[in-house]
């Protein structure tokens, strides 16, 4: 869920995804878990099979006592809602811009916050790349 929806309710056989400590998959009967998620792309297996894909911009995940799971991000997007060529597109033009500024070790004050904002978004384009290069596979 973010705060202005909810992506998703219902039953699972499985999600998957990249924490801060590295990649995992919870299956029913996993320990209660709390995570903090990186951005990267977010798996959820149905129980009917059908996988399902989503981009999250980092966030957690609780995995509660009584099998429920719940992931709080502050954006996400599903998997249909992404647009490679225009992710590839930003991504080249967030490439151009950080190469103009100066490198971060010789940045100050608002040159310095525009290069982290340049990175973020920069990451948050990767993570869409990454969610349509699992969906052709």
């Amino acid at each position: 869920m973010t705060p202005e929806q909810s992506l998703f309710e219902g039953e699972i056989q499985r999600i998957s995804g990249t924490s801060r400590e590295g990649s995992f998959g919870i299956l029913p009967g996993h320990i209660p878990a709390m995570m903090s998620l990186e951005f990267a792309p977010l798996r959820l297996t149905e129980e009917n099979g059908e996988e399902r894909v989503f981009s999250v911009y980092g966030g957690f995940l609780y995995k509660q006592r009584e099998d429920k799971i719940k992931v709080m991000v502050p954006e996400a997007k599903p998997s249909e809602e992404v647009d490679g060529e225009e992710a590839q597109t930003k991504l080249d033009q967030l490439e151009g811009e950080l190469e103009e500024l100066p490198a971060e070790s010789e940045a100050e004050g608002e040159q310095l916050r525009e290069i982290k904002r340049l990175q973020r978004e920069r990451e948050r384009v990767r993570t869409d790349l990454k969610v349509v290069e699992d969906e052709r596979q």
